[in-house]
This record gives C-alpha cells, sequence and structure tokens, in this order.
C-alpha cells in the first residue's frame, strides 16, 4: 500500500524542465535566425508534459547552427518562435517605454520591473489578440517558506494609435464592461455589436474576439 502511494505521488508529480525544439528570434533588425529554441515545459499527471509559458515572459535561451544557448531577453530581440507537438507558437516584444497607452501601473510591480517582456500571438484574424504570460507569488504573512503560484493570462490588442492595450478597464471605475471597451478601443461593426450583451463582462473577451473574428470572415 505504501509503495503504491509512493508510485501514485511519482506519477501526479509536477516538475519543471527544458527542452530544445526547432524556432526561431528576429532580430530588432527584422531578420529571421532559425535555430533551437529551449522550451520550458511541466511534468503533470501520469509524465504528460505541457508547456510552461509563465517562465519564458521575461528571458528564453536560443542557439544557432546548434552552437552554446545563449539567454535572450526581450530587449535584445523583436520577438521568437518555436514548435512544439506539430503547433508553432509566435511572440512579440511589449516595450511599456515605447507604449503609449498604460494602465495605472504603480499597482503592477512586476511591469515597474520588468517594462519589456514576451507576448504571445494567441488569435490572429480581423483583431489578433495577444497573451501575457506571467506567474504571480504570494508569500504568506508570518510564513515566509510558504508560498503559492499561479499562472495569470492577460489579453491584449495591437491598436494603430496607442500601441498594446490591455483587454481591461483602462482605470479604475472605466470601461466596466467589456462593450464598452470595444467600442472604445476598437472599430468594430454596429451589426456585431448588436449581439454583444451589454453585460458581458472582461473575462468574456476572449470568447467574444473569436466570435468576431469568425463572425468577420463571412461578413
Amino acid at each position: 500500500m505504501k509503495y503504491f502511494a509512493l508510485l501514485l505521488l511519482q506519477l501526479c508529480w509536477t516538475a519543471a524542465f527544458a527542452s530544445d525544439q526547432e524556432g526561431y528570434i528576429i532580430n530588432t533588425n527584422g531578420d529571421t535566425v532559425k535555430g533551437k529554441v529551449d522550451v520550458e515545459l511541466k511534468k503533470i499527471v501520469f509524465g504528460k508534459k505541457d508547456l510552461d509559458l509563465g517562465e519564458m515572459e521575461k528571458v528564453i535561451s536560443f542557439s544557432e547552427n546548434g552552437g552554446k544557448f545563449k539567454k535572450v531577453y526581450p530587449a535584445d530581440i523583436a520577438g521568437y518562435g518555436f514548435s512544439f507537438n506539430d503547433v508553432w507558437y509566435h511572440f512579440v516584444v511589449l516595450d511599456w517605454n515605447k507604449n503609449t497607452w498604460k494602465k495605472n501601473q504603480s499597482a503592477f510591480e512586476r511591469k515597474i520591473k520588468n517594462l519589456e517582456v514576451f507576448i504571445h500571438r494567441a488569435m490572429e484574424g480581423a483583431v489578433t489578440v495577444y497573451k501575457d504570460y506571467y506567474k504571480e507569488v504570494t508569500t504568506m504573512i508570518g510564513m515566509s517558506n510558504s508560498k503559492t503560484e499561479k499562472l495569470v493570462t492577460e489579453l491584449y490588442i495591437l491598436t494603430s494609435d496607442l500601441g498594446f492595450v490591455e483587454v481591461a478597464p483602462a482605470t479604475f471605475g472605466g470601461n466596466k464592461k467589456l462593450k464598452e471597451f470595444l467600442i472604445k478601443y476598437l472599430s468594430l461593426e454596429d451589426e456585431f455589436l448588436k449581439m454583444v450583451e451589454d453585460k458581458a463582462k472582461f473575462s468574456d473577451a476572449e470568447e467574444v474576439l473569436r466570435s468576431y473574428n469568425d463572425w468577420k470572415r463571412t461578413n
């Protein structure tokens, strides 16, 4: 019974590790350099492997032509990509130093300290949607060794005048509903907006934007 419990624990064990995958980086002058990206993975139940994108927001490791892997930061390149399980993942750089639209960053310590991050081009279409993945660590008060970690995902759209805009209330109390945000920041057709509920929440944003891209293909 004890052996079975240990075996079950081993099967369910989650661990982070890296695996080199076919990929590329885009230099700041726009040139694409092919090579290998050391992709962060995590082992989950029964040995299945999945991406650990929260570990790849601030830095990646890249090897050109079989050379030594080197750390590459968002300030060094314009983007990167890699293939995992026959799916390509493409990332661009969100630079808060250059981005004209900003939330009240005083409440977001991670953004103050990390003004350049890699974000995933997660959905393409009439509206391209990007995702920023990062890990939020919480330490229990009075328990320095007790920490909880969760993956946080933020959605962004790229606008022509404001740069990257987070799909979230721009100010406290402003744009409380998703529909208000869509009207203010995106030039979506009235015909489609009529199909969006007035009470739609920001948690519905990804589904609504996917529906818009599907709708746009036939309208």
